[in-house]
């Protein structure tokens, strides 16, 4: 298997504001991403029922469930030390 995207982290990189700061936010963002998981979840079954009675997706939460997917992910790769960037809402690129 084979990695396709780029990594921000390279090998002599070190973390802005030490360990323990890293460690703060890597708490941080455990947690929220469990309440992300709970909302992915909820998406999930509003998403069937609407399914089931409508016969159609519903666009808000499909786009909801997109960028939920791309901050899960962001979140993976600073939890996994693959980048020091971390993920939103301290990402400056959002600001």
């Amino acid at each position: 298997m084979t990695d396709t995207h780029q990594h921000s982290y390279s090998e002599t990189e070190k973390p802005k504001g030490g360990a323990w700061k890293r460690g703060l936010h890597m708490l941080i963002f455990l947690i929220l991403f469990g309440v992300a998981e709970s909302l992915l979840a909820l998406g999930a079954i509003l998403q069937f029922f609407w399914y089931l009675f409508a016969g159609r997706r519903n666009e808000l939460i499909a786009d909801i469930g997109r960028d939920l997917s791309v901050w899960m992910k962001d979140v993976v790769d600073f939890q996994t030390g693959n980048t020091e960037v971390r993920p939103f809402p301290w990402d400056k690129s959002t600001q």
